[in-house]
């Protein structure tokens, strides 16, 4: 499930519905506003669900966290092939969510640092210092800008 595309289209539904009701009720539509104001309400009723269900799919979950919202539930969340949404308001998530939330939010942040220093290390592998001969005594130290500049590069990342 894409959670972020869930939670668009909750927004933009509900907008769409706000503005379709006035539309309809102006018009003198009743029973085609009746329709849009049951859409409205069912869209509404789901609407604080949507947070838990974006944390939940958060990227970079990963055992530890489950084990985290596990703890913080008091029940064990069991993350598997069976595993819904209304598996996990069955199991209480919905009255932690905003706990939920934050281990989500956790999760994804280690996962941006993560991939950040992944790439960080990728950019580092083919990079050398090297000395070239200078006169007869002495060396010249080579790659130093390419080097300085990657240096200068993920002292700002960080």
């Amino acid at each position: 499930m894409d959670a972020p595309a869930v939670e668009r289209f909750v927004e933009d539904g509900m907008r769409i519905l706000a503005v379709s009701s006035r539309y309809f009720k102006d018009r003198d539509l009743l029973q085609i506003n009746k329709i849009a104001e049951t859409v409205r309400v069912s869209v509404d009723e789901f609407r604080p669900k949507v947070p838990l269900l974006v944390a939940l799919r958060k990227t970079g979950i990963k055992d530890r966290h489950w084990d985290e919202i596990s703890r913080i539930a008091g029940v064990e969340v069991k993350v598997d092939e069976t595993f819904t949404f209304q598996k996990a308001i069955d199991l209480g998530l919905l009255n932690i969510s905003e706990e939920v939330c934050n281990v989500g939010e956790k999760a994804f942040k280690e996962y941006q640092i993560e991939t950040m220093l992944a790439d960080m290390k990728s950019k580092w592998v083919d990079k050398n210092l090297s000395l070239k001969p200078f006169k007869a005594v002495t060396s010249v130290i080579t790659g130093w800008d390419d080097i300085n500049m990657l240096v200068d590069e993920h002292i700002v990342n960080t």
